[in-house]
């Protein structure tokens, strides 16, 4: 796939590894040129992200018979009417049959119920907090002693939390599927959500978009994504 396969506008969700952890951001497309693309100077949580020359980038695009994904890297900045990055075309892109959510840093209050803890007689609720989210699931930050009363692969649990649209979203589903122990008592549970129903994903989605084009319009004065 070349650069003029790409489309002007056209959205990108890249993921770029930075201090050891994994950065979400999203961007545009504002211009294409042989074997280059120049994409949004990136912003996270309403601050621009500096990103150096060389930074390995995993980038995911949606188009109507899938999800795509390829590998790429920053090959310069530039800033014709607004700071931009210029990025390599892609060399080799994987489609995906299913769809990809794009996840977004976040902090919101949740409880969590158990449903069938496997190792404990005494189901106790859970108060954590979700540090970031998609329509697919969700990066939760427990406590140490619910971190070992209930990490397991595998564990599920009834999620409420309310969006900060004030959209409250009772009884999701959801179950582990990796599990996250830092230093200083850091413990989190990675959560991918469970048939869950299709008008709660699109909030989930709405939620994520806003929150991202919020942030660039907060940045640049003006809005940089339309629906």
């Amino acid at each position: 796939m070349k650069a003029k396969d790409f489309k002007i506008r056209e959205r990108l969700e890249c993921t770029v590894n930075q201090n050891g952890r994994e950065v979400h951001f999203l961007v545009r497309i504002q211009d294409l040129e042989p074997g280059r693309i120049r994409v949004d100077q990136p912003v996270v949580d309403q601050n621009i992200l500096h990103l150096e020359v060389g930074t390995g980038l995993l980038i995911h695009f949606h188009r109507s018979d899938g999800s795509y994904e390829f590998d790429s890297y920053i090959i310069g900045k530039d800033q014709v009417n607004t700071p931009c990055l210029i990025i390599a075309e892609p060399q080799n892109v994987v489609r995906h049959q299913l769809r990809e959510y794009f996840r977004v840093e976040t902090s919101i209050d949740v409880t969590m119920d158990p449903v069938n803890p496997r190792n404990s007689k005494e189901v106790i609720q859970i108060s954590a907090e979700i540090v970031n989210i998609s329509a697919g699931g969700a990066k939760v930050k427990v406590k140490s002693a619910d971190f070992n009363r209930y990490g397991r692969k595998g564990e599920q649990f009834r999620l409420n939390f309310n969006l900060p649209a004030r959209v409250s979203l009772k009884g999701i589903f959801s179950e582990i599927v990796n599990l996250q122990k830092l230093p200083d008592n850091l413990c989190y549970f990675h959560l991918e959500f469970v048939d869950l129903d299709d008008a709660i994903r699109k909030e989930i989605v709405v939620f994520n978009f806003h929150r991202q084009r919020n942030q660039m319009k907060r940045w640049v004065g003006h809005q940089y994504y339309q629906r």
